[in-house]
């Protein structure tokens, strides 16, 4: 099955949810797509704009690992990143010391950006609660996503975006 027919399948299946078939019209679908897509847009601008502090799970050493490559963009883009992996505590990754644990962090953190498979997810929503004081934002980066793990973030206020790469969205907002 290709990618396009997935999608086709995805979308059928929300216009057969939300527009019964005698309210069903191109135009409204065509609109109710839009908002979503504006309503994300909104979210991701304000988080990028109202970020200062980035707490990355997962970072990695490695130069042609995404989990290296994305925070260093943030960095470059005058974002502090602070590095959050046990393989790595105690070394020094972005100019700081990597930690094991998000809840070991001293520094205000504005941002979790998580590079984790999504199974690993709620633990570290649960170690993301535990922080005082707690992030504003949670962003799973490009094919993770947890929705559990979203919903008790979002449960407390901490507004989350899935499956998406913040370096992408960043580079769209310039």
């Amino acid at each position: 099955m290709n990618k396009n027919s997935s999608y086709n399948r995805i979308f059928s299946c929300i216009e057969n949810l939300l527009f019964p078939s005698n309210f069903r019209t191109k135009s409204a679908i065509n609109l109710f797509v839009s908002i979503i897509k504006v309503n994300i847009m909104t979210i991701i601008k304000e988080m990028l704009e109202n970020t200062k502090t980035i707490a990355v799970i997962g970072a990695k050493k490695d130069e042609w690992e995404y989990a290296y490559k994305v925070p260093l963009y943030m960095q470059q883009h005058d974002y502090m990143i602070f590095p959050v992996n046990p393989k790595f505590k105690g070394t020094e990754l972005f100019g700081q010391n990597v930690i094991d644990k998000v809840n070991h962090l001293i520094d205000p953190i504005d941002m979790m950006l998580i590079f984790r498979r999504p199974e690993f997810l709620d633990e570290h929503a649960i170690e993301i609660l535990q922080m005082v004081p707690q992030p504003r934002y949670a962003w799973f980066q490009l094919g993770i996503y947890n929705d559990n793990a979203a919903k008790l973030l979002e449960d407390t206020g901490i507004k989350v975006v899935q499956n998406r790469c913040i370096m992408v969205e960043h580079a769209n907002l310039e």
